[in-house]
């Protein structure tokens, strides 16, 4: 990805979820691991069906709602106007911040809201300091 003054860089962001682990995953979410197979299970090599609910389903979100964090940060950092494609308007931080806490502790991934919090806290303090690379200025 070209970097610019108004793209962030998404791959040199340590995220909480990178370090999800499938034991994790196992642990906190077992309906998408360990389930018996259906009644009228018949084994596909094509669908291998299981009736679980799916690893894409699960965690899609948390790592959208982890990047648009980080996006919003980086972009009022740099004073630029909300991203158009973006999903979530800049005035519902908030409301990224509480979901992905809820998220986090959740997956196990934090024991409160309050070492969630300090997660995010992360992410953002990485995203201003990459908008800060491009000019931006301090919050």
């Amino acid at each position: 990805m070209t970097v610019n003054a108004s793209n962030i860089d998404f791959t040199v962001i340590e995220f909480p979820t990178d370090a999800l682990t499938i034991k994790a995953l196992r642990k906190h979410r077992p309906h998408a691991f360990d389930v018996p197979p259906p009644d009228d299970y018949r084994y596909s090599l094509r669908n291998g069906y299981y009736e679980r609910s799916t690893l894409d389903l699960m965690l899609a979100s948390t790592l959208d709602w982890e990047r648009m964090l980080a996006e919003v940060v980086f972009r009022e950092t740099l004073g630029l106007p909300k991203a158009e494609d973006l999903p979530v308007p800049e005035n519902q931080r908030n409301q990224i911040i509480n979901t992905l806490c809820s998220d986090y502790v959740s997956l196990g991934m934090a024991s409160g809201k309050h070492q969630a919090r300090e997660m995010l806290r992360r992410i953002e303090k990485q995203a201003e300091e990459q908008a800060r690379q491009h000019g931006g200025r301090s919050r």
